[in-house]
């Protein structure tokens, strides 16, 4: 990396609720846009809201769906998965209760790094 270029990942399991994905899909009322707004610890800014996406099947990149939770999109995926698994395999794959199914996957770095 040159003089000056600054990049961070950080991975992460977690166990996703309905108020964190509410959270991370930025599904705010005004009040809560104002309070986050106001967090000096904080970085947002409303007006670049549109430009957050997801990543979906296939590595299409689309808006930010916030009419289904993140949950319901990993068990959707997660059936999904195991109905195609079933038809090759002719065999149901599980997934146990303990197993982690999301991650937070965070991406920073100064101006020069990013862009």
């Amino acid at each position: 990396m040159g003089k000056g270029k600054k990049a961070m990942l950080e991975v992460s399991k977690m166990k996703m609720t309905p108020a964190l994905s509410a959270e991370h899909q930025r599904k705010w009322d005004e009040s809560r846009w104002e309070c986050k707004l106001d967090d000096p610890e904080r970085n947002y800014d409303k007006s670049r809201a549109h430009l957050n996406f997801e990543v979906r099947k296939g590595g299409v990149i689309a808006p930010v769906d916030q009419s289904v939770c993140i949950k319901e999109k990993v068990d959707a995926r997660i059936a999904e998965w195991k109905a195609e698994r079933l038809a090759a395999t002719g065999k149901e794959p599980i997934v146990r209760s303990t197993q982690h199914l999301s991650v937070s996957l965070v991406i920073g770095g100064n101006s020069e790094r990013m862009n």
